[in-house]
């Protein structure tokens, strides 16, 4: 038996650290969505970048013509 712990797998390490930046109080959640599901994966695709910058760009859009009391 063995009393060092178990490794994790860079899936759960990724998730770990995701998680922990999503529980600061000023994460931009949106923004943090984006990045995970286009980059900070363990299979990005090898057009995540550019998702990424197209759904960014998409909720920069989406932030500029939102009413300043919504």
């Amino acid at each position: 038996m063995s009393d060092s712990p178990t490794p994790k797998t860079v899936e759960e390490t990724l998730q770990e650290i995701v998680e922990k930046v999503r529980g600061q109080a000023d994460t931009d959640l949106a923004l943090l969505d984006v990045i995970t599901t286009h980059i900070v994966r363990t299979d990005p695709s090898s057009s995540g970048v550019s998702d990424a910058l197209r759904a960014i760009q998409k909720l920069a859009e989406q932030r500029a013509t939102k009413s300043p009391d919504s």
